[in-house]
């Protein structure tokens, strides 16, 4: 009788311990995954790709704001970080990331190839700013100026920003967004100049 809880004793240890290491097993990876994750956005901010853009949006804004110059105000706000489906940190797919992830101005995902300028470049001095829903009225404004016709405004503005899908919350990238937090509802909507 002793013998067999001995015996079952040690069975009992030797589950409790495979249960154990399993468990370090599943904890050990998800960190190392989201340590990968990490790594992969850190080494994503350090490309000469993203400094450049943020270069260029930098240099923009500072034009816009300086000298009222509407080319740079409408280049800031329609200029694109990466082509729609790519993959710049190389990983195999089109990565979401979370607003601190990229350093974003406003609290809202962003997909890997639908990053603009204004998303993550603050634009503005103390009297003058350019938020998200104001890139919406400076690329309607200077398309209206330009073909007088507010229809052809709206028709510009929406090629600025190209579908990745089917339908229009799609402008944001070719990740998944949860729709309450698609910035292209939120702040452009279907028809920018036009409403509706």
């Amino acid at each position: 009788m002793r013998k067999e809880r001995t015996g079952q004793m040690s069975l009992e240890m030797i589950i409790g311990l495979l249960i154990l290491l399993v468990v370090a097993v599943v904890v050990i990876r998800t960190f190392l995954g989201s340590m990968e994750k990490m790594e992969s956005i850190n080494a994503y901010k350090k490309t000469i790709e993203w400094k450049n853009f943020i270069s260029e949006c930098e240099k923009a804004c500072e034009e816009y704001i300086s000298y009222g110059k509407t080319s740079r105000g409408v280049k800031f706000c329609s200029h694109r970080f990466a082509n729609i489906g790519a993959d710049v940190n190389k990983n195999g797919f089109v990565d979401k990331f979370d607003p601190e992830d990229v350093g974003a101005t406003k609290m809202l995902p962003l997909c890997e190839d639908g990053i603009f300028c204004f998303h993550v470049v603050r634009c503005g001095t103390e009297t003058k700013h350019i938020d998200w829903s104001d890139c919406k009225q400076i690329l309607c404004h200077a398309y209206y100026d330009t073909y007088k016709n507010m229809t052809i405004a709206n028709e510009k503005v929406l090629e600025s920003f190209p579908m990745t899908g089917p339908d229009e919350s799609s402008r944001v990238g070719s990740c998944s967004i949860d729709p309450s937090e698609n910035w292209w509802d939120i702040y452009f909507g279907s028809n920018p100049c036009t409403g509706g």
